[in-house]
Formats: structure tokens, sequence, C-alpha cells
């Protein structure tokens, strides 16, 4: 069973080389993405400067306090903002489809057809409602999982290099044992006009027959978001070390780094979706 397990995330892992290697297209979804998390990232910047400050400055100043929008506290503030946006509004609505579209163009590889992009994208904007219903599901449970499980673990450890480590690595292993569990929802939307439930459903089962296979191809290119995280969660000491805005070229970088870790996800768990069902 386990050499089984071990020739198949072999054999997907050469498919989705080949398969990225043929068609680099692929990773223009997560790439258009980027843009808007760079669009988003430096409208707060630009926060505190006239005249995004007429606009942008008093919901800063209604939630955070008028001293964010100075230097360097505004510097403190940009991880939060960009984190609370990225999670609950580019993921929701822009992270669904751009999956999905990946999810498409894998399944149309499988099936001797050229991917395509924007057959694939009008496809998953005709399917927009339960890609957003499924990807709100997973922003939801790693939302509640970074609240409740850094808490805890720096309870436990204190506020000491370990406890920072740990606080990130606990909730970030746990996210990746749901995510694995649900992750196939978008290439089951896009195979059938199947709603959120049918497709949260179908993929619990289908990750379950294969769950470690599964856990490996999201763990892996999900390690390259997990460590340049880290220098979120040490951002203090980085600030000091350098400069404050040197927050921004460690979100340049992590957005950059997304568009790898994410294409890999999608393409990867799509593949063995398709190898290993009936939807090819």
């Amino acid at each position: 069973m386990i050499k089984n397990a071990f020739s198949l995330f072999l054999n997907v892992i050469k498919i989705n080389f080949k398969l990225l290697k043929d068609y680099p297209r692929i990773f223009i979804p997560l790439t258009l993405r980027a843009f808007v998390s760079f669009g988003i990232l430096s409208l707060i910047y630009i926060s505190p400067y006239y005249p995004f400050k007429k606009i942008l400055g008093p919901p800063i100043i209604e939630f955070f306090g008028s001293k964010f929008l100075h230097y360097p506290h505004n510097f403190t503030i940009l991880p939060i903002i960009f984190i609370n946006i990225k999670n609950f509004l580019i993921n929701p609505l822009i992270t669904s489809i751009m999956a999905a579209v990946c999810c498409g163009m894998v399944y149309d590889y499988h099936n001797r057809r050229e991917p395509g992009f924007w057959r694939n994208f009008n496809k998953a904007v005709r399917r927009f409602i339960p890609l957003f219903i499924c990807m709100l599901f997973l922003v939801l449970i790693s939302y509640l999982l970074y609240r409740i499980i850094p808490v805890l673990v720096i309870k436990f450890f204190g506020q000491t290099a370990i406890g920072f480590f740990m606080s990130a690595f606990i909730p970030f292993f746990v996210l990746i044992i749901f995510e694995s569990l649900f992750i196939f929802c978008f290439i089951a939307i896009m195979t059938k006009k199947q709603n959120a439930f049918k497709a949260l459903k179908k993929s619990f089962i289908f990750s379950l027959k294969l769950y470690p296979v599964v856990f490996l191809l999201v763990f892996l290119p999900r390690l390259l978001d997990f460590l340049t995280g880290l220098f979120i969660v040490f951002q203090a000491k980085i600030s000091d070390m350098f400069i404050p805005d040197i927050i921004v070229l460690i979100f340049i970088l992590i957005i950059l780094v997304a568009i790898i870790s994410d294409t890999l996800v999608f393409t990867l768990t799509a593949n063995l979706f398709v190898l290993n069902s009936d939807e090819k």
C-alpha cells in the first residue's frame, strides 16, 4: 500500500511538471491574482499620503487610531490590513475563480484539449457562487485556526523564539489537514455542475481514499508559503534590524511565492483527481 501510494505520488509529480513545462500559461490565473494583490498592497502603502489620505485615512483612524497614518506606525498595521483583505476579499472573489481556472486547464490537458484560459475563466465565472462558498469555507477555517491556536501555543511555550515559531507552524499544519480534505471542491465544480455542499462532500470522500498522497501534494508546496510567512511572525525583529519599510518587500516576496505555491497545489491535486476518478 505504501509502495503504491509513493508510486502514485511520483506519477502525479511527473505529469504535473510535464504539464507546467509544456503549458506555462497555467501560471497565468494566479499571476493575475498577484497583480490585484500588488494593487491592494500599493493602496495600503500610500494611504497616509495626500491625496489618498482623504479617502483611505478615515477608516484607518476609525479602526486603529490617527497615529497609524504616520511613519513608522503605518507599517505596523500594513500586515493586518493586507492579510484581512486577502482573506476576506481577494480569496473568495478572485482566488476562487483563478483556482477553478487552473483546475479546468488541467482537465483540458487530460482530455487532449489545449488548456485554455478564457474558456475556463468563462466557465468559472458562471459557477462563481459555489466556488465563492467553497473558498469562504476554507478561509473561515483558516481564520479560526489562526485566531485560536497561536494564543494557546504562546501560553504554553511563552513569548520565546520557539513559541513564535510553533504558533505559526501548528496552525499551518492543522490547516493543511483540513485543506487536503476539501481542496478537490474546485475541480469537482469545474468538471460537473455541482453546488458547494456536493462539491465539498465529493472532495472529502475522494480525499479520504488517497489521503497520504493528497496531504503531501498540498503540504510540500504550502511549505513555501510557511517559510515566507515566518517573515511576518518575526517582522518586529526584522524591522529593528533594517527599516520598517522592509515589510513591503516581504509582502511582495509572499505574493510572488504564492503564484508558485497555489499553482502547484491546484494543478497537482487536479491531476490526482482526474487520474483517479471518473471525471476524465
